[in-house]
């Protein structure tokens, strides 16, 4: 599974890259999906997962990109600034 940012951002360095990862991580966890490997490149993410087959793969990745945009945006404010145009959806 390949994640992009929105408009394919060349945001995801540095401690941005961290958290990403601890994020997807964390959300693999709890829904007891196995990481077998992960890449966090500047402007996408590699997965490689084993995933319990009640889940799709859609629905993986949705679950996956929410989490970690909604983290990200909390906690580096320069980059709403980067991304103004965007609305953030509340769930």
């Amino acid at each position: 599974m390949v994640i992009t940012p929105t408009y394919r951002g060349k945001i995801l360095v540095g401690y941005v890259a961290l958290v990403v990862e601890g994020t997807i991580r964390k959300t693999c966890k709890e829904m007891k999906i196995e990481v077998i490997d992960m890449a966090v490149n500047v402007d996408h993410v590699h997965l490689f997962i084993e995933y319990p087959t009640k889940y799709s793969v859609s629905f993986i990745a949705k679950k996956i990109k929410s989490r970690s945009s909604r983290i990200i945006r909390q906690h580096f404010s320069h980059l709403k600034e980067w991304c103004k145009g965007i609305k953030i959806r509340r769930m």
